[in-house]
């Protein structure tokens, strides 16, 4: 699988890749999730995205990696529903982890919407493992984690940075931007 860093001008196509990959769930959790509300020129401009292009080269799948003193967050990873079951998504974790690898940060950290099951499952497929959930403006998110080595070995033991709101708004920005 080819992917590339996604730059400004990838914007208008990441935000649709997103939109289309998120409907779904809308009805099911009642709002439009996360990931929807975004703004991706920020995130791009934060966030470390990687894109994968279909053969004609439109967007089709996107990862956001967020770096944490102690893990790698996978901040959204979405698959265009026309390409979704065949693999694009493991293929983005097996990435994600090859890039934690790569800067030596030994955990993997995620979160979910806790009615997203079908993905729940995917992350659970790869090793990752619930954590503990918690309610979050409403929502009750699932935060997940993968040790990238034995228990007991990661770099720093901490919990969720991501659950303080000083440290999510460091991450993501204010309410609604990231």
């Amino acid at each position: 699988m080819e992917l590339r860093r996604a730059n400004l001008s990838d914007e208008t196509p990441v935000r649709a890749l997103v939109d289309a990959a998120y409907a779904r769930w809308i009805p099911v959790i009642g709002a439009r999730p996360e990931p929807m509300l975004r703004d991706y020129a920020a995130v791009l401009r934060h966030h470390e995205v990687w894109v994968h292009c279909a053969p004609k080269g439109r967007i089709d799948a996107m990862l956001e990696l967020v770096e944490a003193p102690d893990h790698l967050h996978i901040a959204n990873l979405a698959v265009s529903p026309e390409r979704q079951g065949r693999g694009l998504g493991s293929a983005l974790l097996r990435f994600a982890e090859s890039q934690a690898w790569r800067l030596q940060i030994f955990k993997l950290h995620l979160c979910l919407n806790r009615e997203m099951t079908a993905n729940q499952r995917l992350y659970e497929r790869h090793g990752f493992t619930p954590a503990h959930v918690s309610r979050i403006d409403g929502l009750e998110i699932v935060f997940m984690a993968k040790s990238l080595r034995p228990v007991g070995t990661d770099r720093i033991a901490s919990g969720f940075a991501l659950e303080s709101p000083s440290v999510r708004s460091a991450v993501f920005g204010p309410p609604g931007t990231v």
